[in-house]
Parts: structure tokens; C-alpha cells; sequence
């Protein structure tokens, strides 16, 4: 994942080692991400650190998907999601699709440091 400012400046984000995305031909979908430095947990259940790095380092969500081919952006509706805050809202993507990538871009959006950017997403197709 890449973050730009709009006027083209690089904006540091922090990285996920493992992600998946997937679209079924049903219309759902569901998305993974996983942040490289999980750590197990020391005892049978986690200490209250260890619970807020669990949170902080996984991202997830899940439902129905639309599409505007003709402004070539989707819609994911999250009807479930790790941020109990974000279920049951809708999340734009601008999309660029080939044989091998997809490349999901939201819509600009400020960050903690008052800066507009957009990110990046770049997405490898699994082969059959």
C-alpha cells in the first residue's frame, strides 16, 4: 500500500505483510489484512496489551459488493466488520483491473496531519 499527498508527496503508512480480497460471483466479498509483527500470546488468553496489538494489527471486513463499470469505482457495503464502528457502512473504491492486478484506490481523505492524500492498494491475482 502506497499513500500520496495530492500534490504527489510520499506519506509513510505502515505496511501489511499478508492481505487477501476476494469477489465471488455471488456478490459478496471479504477482505484480510495482517500486519508483520503479530506476536502470539504469552498465556492462554491475551493481557490487555496484548489484546489492543491484536486489534491494531489485523483488519478485516466482509459483505455485498456493487460496481460502476462507467466511473470505474465499487462500492463495498460492510455488513461486517473487526471495526464495530464501520459495519453496516459502504466504502468507495476507484478501480484498475487486469489479467494479473487490481488496483483499488478510496477517495482522497485528510489525514491526523491535516494532509490530503490518497492511497494505494495494489492487489495480485492468485493463479488458478
Amino acid at each position: 500500500m502506497t499513500r500520496q499527498t495530492t500534490a504527489g508527496e510520499p506519506i509513510e503508512v505502515d505496511q501489511y505483510e499478508t492481505a487477501d480480497i476476494m469477489y465471488a460471483p455471488s456478490g459478496n466479498m471479504s477482505v484480510h489484512l495482517m500486519r508483520p509483527d503479530r506476536m502470539p500470546y504469552a498465556g492462554d488468553g491475551p493481557t490487555a496489551e496484548e489484546a489492543q496489538a491484536t486489534v491494531l494489527s489485523y483488519g478485516s471486513y466482509f459483505g455485498p459488493f456493487s460496481v460502476n463499470e462507467e466511473e470505474a469505482y465499487l462500492v463495498h457495503h460492510r455488513v461486517g466488520n473487526e471495526d464495530p464502528g464501520q459495519s453496516g457502512t459502504d466504502a468507495q473504491r476507484f478501480f484498475e483491473l487486469t489479467d494479473t492486478h487490481l488496483t483499488l484506490r478510496p477517495p482522497v481523505s485528510t489525514d491526523d496531519e491535516g494532509r490530503e492524500g490518497q492511497s494505494t492498494i495494489l492487489w495480485a491475482r492468485i493463479s488458478d
